[in-house]
């Protein structure tokens, strides 16, 4: 799974809520990451400042420095490069997945996506079984330089 950041413009204080995940992976990790995620992604999270420093807090990081390198632009760099990315896949919203080369727009039931991913991995294996070439490439004809370019984007 890899995850690229695509803060909506219209969603206040949506960038500034990317820059701190961001700055909580650097941090401390992936699992501060996903914390600060999950808590700036409830349903009823404001992104104000106060609920931007609790997530930070229950994530175990320093939230008061954090909070302060993402509103100086610290993370602005790997936004772009994600915002770029996003532009040259052709991503217009937010959620959108890719499952093995297919895009998939919007949310889906999450019986819906264990389906979608269920059906990916076994097709997958069943490539993969064949021999011969990444998965990527035989089942979805992802060719070697897409592969390059999204491995390059990563941060």
């Amino acid at each position: 799974m890899v995850w690229k950041n695509f803060p909506l413009p219209q969603h206040h204080r949506a960038r500034l809520a990317a820059g701190v995940a961001l700055a909580a992976r650097s941090a401390a990790g992936d699992r501060a990451f996903w914390s600060v995620t999950r808590a700036l992604f409830e349903p009823r999270a404001l992104l104000d400042d106060d609920s931007i420093t609790q997530a930070l807090k229950s994530a175990g990081v320093d939230a008061a420095a954090l909070l302060a390198a993402s509103k100086a632009g610290g993370y602005d760099a790997s936004l772009e490069t994600d915002l770029r990315l996003a532009e040259k896949l052709g991503v217009s919203g937010a959620p959108t997945y890719f499952v093995n080369g297919h895009k998939v727009p919007g949310a889906l039931p999450p019986g819906e996506f264990a389906a979608l991913l269920g059906r990916e991995v076994a097709l997958a294996r069943r490539v993969r079984g064949q021999g011969g070439g990444a998965v990527s490439e035989l089942a979805c004809g992802v060719s070697p330089a897409t592969a390059k370019l999204v491995a390059k984007a990563a941060p």
